[in-house]
């Protein structure tokens, strides 16, 4: 894995994030999925910087529900269970 995506997992792992993944598609932002208190969560490298500090990344998340669906963060109920998440 190249180092630019191995300083922002550090980064985020020092934060406290666990379960770092990265998705690299060609012609797309590179894009960091991690887990932060159970939930499931992803952000795109322009998105945030090292330094940044946690409220400020996950003020940018987009959230996972429980099967995996985009959830709404004002909502927070899962669009296919209806579970509140």
């Amino acid at each position: 894995m190249e180092n630019k995506f191995k300083e922002k997992i550090n980064y985020l792992a020092s934060l406290g994030f666990t379960n770092i993944e990265v998705i690299e598609v060609y012609g797309y932002d590179t894009e960091y999925h991690f887990e932060d208190d159970g939930m499931n969560r992803s952000i795109f490298d322009c998105e945030f910087d090292i330094k940044d500090t946690a409220p400020a990344i996950l003020s940018v998340t987009t959230f996972y529900s429980c099967c995996g669906d985009i959830l709404d963060k004002d909502y927070m109920i899962c669009p296919t269970c209806k579970e509140h998440c």
